[in-house]
């Protein structure tokens, strides 16, 4: 009987794999839904690297709003069989309707995100109470059956790689991080070269579609940058990455450099240090990449007017009191 990997970024595919490999399933019993909400050569790059731990992969565009891309969903998995399925985000509506369409006997989760390192109330996301209730009835009349209380009710094995991980239980599974092949040498080398690289978060989840809140994000973003890179010594470099499911990042300064590869943020970094640079990273406070490398350098930064600040910075700061946390 077949399996399944629910996606939705590249660094999942590679955990994926991880997942594959620690349980030894059969590479032509295991399929992948990737879906995403715009295409990316990044996504392609890693679809097609990986392509021989799966069986089949199914790349699904989500370019139509609700509720048409459900009825999508419901034809492609309405009748669909697994033996188990692996999901990452357990608050995804996507994952939720997979769900409901589907028939599976076992359900499995693993994660590369920061909600493993500190919990992220889920009342503070969404302000108004009523509108999520109306929401989630929605949701249901078009066939929803699912929700995050009840898939950590109901899941078998929990996969990870962290030992911070907040889900202490026997149902943890550790599986081998696919970025800590190059911790030694990180460790051991003497690079020459300097850089820094402000790592984007993906905006318009922040700001949903409030043009004005956006154009606030990017403004601050941009004044960050400009501020390191005037703070420059001789022979240092500033870069930035924006992250790829963000919308695009319109810079007035052209000094600021914008990372254009087909690499995801942790094998760009393994790149950069490979080549002799000693790597500074700015990265938000939800970001997964102190996850994913935990032994780099780091700086957390986050947003004044980013309403569930007061929550997460708080127990961020705490948890790792010697990371500097920077306000935009």
């Amino acid at each position: 009987m077949r399996n399944l990997f629910i996606c939705l970024s590249p660094a999942q595919i590679l955990y994926s794999v991880e997942v594959i490999n620690k349980i030894q399933l059969k590479t032509d019993q295991c399929d992948l839904f990737y879906y995403d909400y715009k295409e990316s050569p990044i996504t392609q790059y890693y679809l097609k690297k990986n392509k021989n731990f799966f069986n089949k992969i199914n790349f699904f565009l989500i370019n139509k709003n609700f509720p048409f891309y459900v009825f999508e969903i419901r034809k492609f998995f309405k009748n669909q069989i697994y033996n188990q399925i692996f999901l990452c985000n357990t608050e995804g509506i996507i994952e939720y309707y997979i769900l409901s369409f589907c028939s599976f006997k076992n359900l499995n989760t693993f994660y590369e995100g920061s909600s493993n390192i500190f919990k992220i109330n889920e009342n503070l996301l969404i302000k108004d109470k009523i509108f999520k209730i109306f929401k989630d009835l929605i949701y249901f009349i078009f066939g929803n059956r699912y929700s995050k209380r009840k898939i950590l009710s109901i899941y078998k094995n929990h996969y990870t790689i962290s030992k911070n991980d907040l889900n202490k239980t026997n149902k943890n599974i550790k599986i081998k991080n696919p970025f800590s092949n190059f911790k030694n040498k990180y460790l051991k080398n003497k690079p020459k070269k300097k850089i820094s690289v402000v790592v984007g978060t993906c905006i318009q989840d922040f700001s949903k579609t409030n043009k004005d809140l956006l154009k606030y994000f990017l403004f601050r973003t941009e004044k960050f940058i400009l501020k390191l890179i005037n703070s420059e010594k001789i022979g240092e470099q500033t870069l930035f990455y924006p992250h790829p499911r963000s919308v695009k990042y319109y810079f007035k300064s052209k000094k600021i450099k914008i990372v254009n590869s087909k690499l995801i943020i942790e094998d760009f970094i393994k790149k950069k240090i490979f080549s002799g640079y000693k790597v500074k990273i700015y990265c938000s406070v939800l970001s997964s990449l102190f996850y994913s490398i935990p032994h780099l350098k780091y700086n957390f930064y986050y947003y004044k007017k980013y309403y569930y600040n007061k929550d997460v910075i708080y127990r961020s700061k705490k948890k790792f009191p010697n990371t500097p946390h920077l306000e935009l």
